[in-house]
């Protein structure tokens, strides 16, 4: 009697593999189908056929497909143009290396390769297409690929390059024709399946469409029709809407907004009654036919995503149902057809196709995978539980860390507890406080005495007003005004300098506050602990109280600059950490 197993073997893949080697190779392809949503029918059972489609899918034959479509769109960057090919096969006076005119067509500073050698590397990636489509045919067998439409598309196109090349390389016509240059691109559709996964949904997507593509086409022409009416006969003539065909590029201009006060300003400045053709013609086709075409739009490629979800779920689910099968079919095929073995998997047959998926596990960590997988621990795995084989595929063992990795985290955790202290906190907000205290003592040393007029008020014949008339006199009246002028600036500097020296402790203070944050809390990526909060605020301070510092250093404390007083305003915005002292209080709170 046919069991479950069975029927699902034979509904997927034919006849099973005789060898248990080539049945474990078929099991890992049926999980490569299941991993990706494919059927598992698209590839033959065989040896050689199992051969070519683990050959197709390898990095190396994956990476190699791209670069030849790579290299065969640049093709475009450094051919000869068509048009310098002459009906013998020679080119054209103004495409010679001697005239001027080729040079004008150069794209992006590169020389066009002579005719011979363009159409040789064409070749070339063509030779490349066929062999990669001959081999995906190979896997999948000639009825299979027959009844493939995106093969058959694959392999028309291909005709049609080669045609090309073909009747370029023979004696009836030297030019090229144009149909194999525009068809370039496609390849790029055809060479990545979800490309070509979303060209079909598009393409799908049409039909829904279509009744209201033609009510707007049919709008848009009957709209050119009345612009034609309405502002042909102008005098002067109006050049958008002199004939019928330029009313309706005119008009489509409007609808896709290109372009827009070009057509509609130059009839609105003979009249101005001519607004009422163009609001009602943006609120009929703009507002409303457009904005209800990407609403079908919208639910036709919804509709389409839905229902390609549910034939990948289903599509996985059978590929995973064969794979299992061909695990548990040596069982059946030597007597063991209870209803248990066939719905039983052991690890003795589950370890040779994990090994085979990843050759970097070792054989106790395919046990403790297994393991995880028998989720009732009867020591082997049901269908059901054998469909999570997908998630062991991403499965990762860490390694036990060196000795000097542990002292590092150790001392990380260290740092953390030092940083959540609350003395710590404490002693870090008072210190803002003494910031603050010095910036605010440093100013009003600072400040200018205030006087009441420009010049003081001396006791007649004193020494402080014959000191004073003396020192506003110049160097030819034997005064010393200059040199007394001078050293204001000098003072200015050493009391920058002594700004500097008070706030230099602090500003390396919250640097290394900030970096010992960054070190002990960081998981991973420093920038997950940088836009965290306050982290964020003191990262942007600290790093901008170390850039004024070094630009007061480079100006040698210059007042007029004003660096000085922005590093002191940067300094006291540190004010803004005793914000967060109701949030730790409340974090401290014992609940209730």
């Amino acid at each position: 009697m046919p069991t479950r197993s069975t029927s699902l073997l034979s509904a997927s893949s034919g006849a099973a593999p005789a060898d248990e080697a080539t049945r474990i190779r078929l099991a890992c392809a049926y999980i490569a189908d299941a991993s990706h949503g494919w059927r598992p029918e698209c590839h033959g059972v065989d040896v050689r056929s199992l051969t070519a489609f683990e050959l197709f899918h390898s990095r190396p034959v994956q990476a190699l497909r791209y670069l030849n479509v790579l290299a065969y769109m640049a093709i475009a960057l450094c051919e000869t143009p068509g048009w310098c090919i002459t009906a013998k096969g020679t080119l054209a006076a103004e495409c010679a290396a001697d005239s001027g005119s080729l040079e004008a067509h150069h794209t992006f500073g590169f020389t066009p390769l002579s005719p011979l050698a363009g159409g040789a590397l064409e070749a070339c990636c063509v030779l490349l297409f066929v062999l990669q489509l001959g081999l995906k045919a190979r896997f999948m067998g000639r009825h299979r690929f027959a009844r493939s439409a995106p093969a058959v598309l694959q392999l028309l196109l291909l005709t049609v390059a080669a045609a090309d090349l073909a009747v370029w390389c023979s004696s009836v016509s030297w030019r090229r024709t144009p149909l194999s240059r525009p068809l370039r691109p496609l390849f790029i559709v055809f060479a990545h399946r979800k490309l070509l996964s979303t060209f079909y949904a598009v393409v799908r997507m049409l039909p829904a469409v279509l009744e209201l593509l033609l009510l707007i086409s049919g709008l848009l022409a009957f709209s050119a029709l009345i612009s034609f009416v309405l502002f042909g006969p102008w005098e002067p003539p109006l050049a958008a809407f002199a004939s019928y065909g330029s009313s309706f590029y005119s008009s489509f201009l409007l609808l896709t907004t290109t372009n827009f006060p070009d057509v509609a300003l130059r009839p609105y400045r003979s009249s101005r009654a001519t607004v009422l053709y163009f609001v009602v013609f943006q609120l009929t086709l703009v507002f409303v036919g457009l904005a209800l075409m990407l609403a079908l739009l919208y639910r036709a490629y919804e509709r389409h995503m839905k229902s390609e979800a549910a034939v990948l779920s289903a599509n996985r689910r059978r590929a995973l149902r064969a794979a299992f099968a061909l695990l548990v079919h040596d069982w059946q095929s030597a007597g063991a057809v209870d209803a248990l073995s066939a719905e039983a998997l052991p690890l003795s047959r589950f370890a040779p196709l994990l090994a085979r998926l990843r050759p970097d596990l070792s054989a106790w960590q395919i046990g403790v995978i297994f393991e995880a997988l028998d989720a009732r621990k009867r020591g082997f795995l049901d269908p059901a539980e054998f469909d999570a084989v997908l998630c062991a595929l991403h499965v990762r063992f860490e390694s036990a860390p060196p000795i000097r990795a542990i002292r590092a985290h150790r001392l990380r955790l260290r740092a953390r507890a030092m940083l959540r202290d609350l003395r710590v906190t404490l002693a870090l907000d008072a210190l803002v406080l003494l910031n603050v205290a010095l910036i605010t003592w440093e100013g009003s040393l600072a400040a200018p005495p205030a006087t009441n007029a420009s010049t003081p008020a001396f006791e007649p014949g004193s020494g402080e007003e014959l000191a004073h008339a003396h020192y506003r006199t110049g160097p030819a009246a034997g005064g010393w005004g200059d040199g007394f002028r001078d050293a204001a600036p000098r003072r200015e500097r050493v009391s920058c300098a002594t700004q500097l020296a008070v706030q230099l402790p602090f500003t390396l203070l919250w640097s290394g506050e900030t970096c010992v944050k960054l070190w002990a809390f960081s998981r991973g990526t420093l920038l997950s602990v940088v836009l965290r909060g306050w982290n964020l605020f003191d990262a942007a301070l600290s790093a901008s109280g170390i850039v004024l510092m070094l630009t007061v250093l480079v100006r040698r404390c210059d007042p007029v600059a004003g660096v000085p007083q922005a590093l002191r305003a940067l300094l006291l915005l540190r004010l803004l950490r005793c914000c967060c002292w109701p949030a730790a209080a409340a974090r401290r709170a014992p609940s209730p």
